[in-house]
């Protein structure tokens, strides 16, 4: 929470040397190692021997770091482009899914599946969150939604809503783009309850800069974004992704393309994050920033900068539904002949 990931992954580290029978413990230092360190050779031991403790029945109960261990090669694929590999290891763990899966094991199918662009299949999985928690099946709809481009549909989700779920703050970020102002503030002062912004991390911090700024107040709303932003880059938590994109939005609005680059391209670097423990979260997110980093790039004339995003976005989009909407714009870069323009 402090931005110090190498010291809490040195941490977790010598929680699992400690006790090198703990699942969570060998779940904890790979996972801290891999996301926050992005150090995935150093993981590679830990989830070794975390495989090793849930294959001999010494695995504890704890059902959201089994979700995101039998998820991780998938992950790995991702990572290296090799969206293939990484459709092949999900068929497979979608084959071995059980009614004893925890919560998380629908929404990690179903980030998965959004991250490769398979919206349908994402909604699948999302939905069956509802018998247990319906509040949590409409937020993860609603980013479901918003990466669809389906306002209407993300306008009714929201409204649905009513309160958030305690992993549900992404979707107030939504209520701001869709001008619910009124609901994101109310959604905002009852998530923090009794704590202040500094006490409730720097997602609220970047929720009430981005609520700021759309009520026309950038003096005091992009201070507190950007410090919201700046935050929670060592971690990865969803929204940062969605904090960035809103960040460099409004230093576009200022006419400040150098801020706004900035921005933009240290989100597209923070790729390895975009893993959360509900796995893949964040990647919908972070395929957004490149995208929107690639649009202004070819603002600025950088048309070859703009090309080599969007042919990494299109290789992880290989097997997206045709409708995908990312893929359709994608598509249609593809068919427009580049311009000769000069940079800026």
């Amino acid at each position: 929470a402090a931005g110090r990931a190498r010291e809490a992954a040195e941490l977790s580290v010598r929680l699992a040397s400690i006790r090198p029978n703990n699942f969570a413990a060998n779940c904890q230092a790979a996972y801290s190692l891999a996301i926050f360190a992005q150090d995935p050779r150093q993981a590679q031991p830990y989830i070794d021997r975390a495989n090793a403790l849930l294959a001999s029945a010494k695995g504890s109960s704890n059902f959201t770091y089994k979700a995101w261990l039998r998820l991780y090669p998938a992950y790995e694929a991702w990572m290296k482009d090799d969206v293939a590999e990484a459709g092949r290891d999900l068929a497979r763990d979608e084959r071995n899914s059980n009614s004893q899966d925890s919560l998380a094991a629908p929404q990690d199918f179903g980030f998965f599946f959004l991250s490769l662009g398979q919206a349908r299949n994402a909604d699948t999985w999302f939905r069956r969150v509802s018998n247990t928690s319906p509040l949590q099946r409409d937020s993860d709809l609603a980013i479901l939604a918003y990466v669809r481009e389906n306002h209407s549909a993300l306008r009714e989700r929201l409204v649905r809503l009513g309160r958030l779920p305690e992993e549900g703050i992404v979707p107030v970020s939504f209520m701001i783009r869709e001008g619910l102002l009124s609901r994101a503030g109310a959604a905002i002062r009852e998530y923090l309850g009794s704590r202040s912004p500094d006490e409730a991390g720097p997602e609220v911090k970047i929720l009430i800069g981005d609520l700021l700024v759309k009520e026309g107040n950038r003096t005091k709303g992009i201070p507190l974004l950007r410090q919201g932003v700046n935050e929670a880059r060592a971690g990865a938590i969803p929204i940062y992704f969605e904090g960035a994109e809103s960040l460099a939005k409004a230093y576009e609005e200022q006419g400040n393309r150098v801020a706004e680059l900035q921005v933009l391209e240290a989100a597209a670097g923070n790729r390895t994050r975009v893993n959360f423990v509900i796995a893949m979260a964040g990647a919908p997110l972070w395929m957004k920033d490149e995208m929107a980093l690639a649009q202004l790039y070819r603002r600025m004339g950088r048309v070859q900068d703009a090309g080599k995003i969007e042919n990494e976005l299109r290789k992880l989009l290989a097997y997206a539904d045709p409708d995908f909407p990312m893929l359709v714009e994608l598509n249609k870069l593809k068919s427009t002949p580049p311009t000769n323009q000069k940079p800026n």
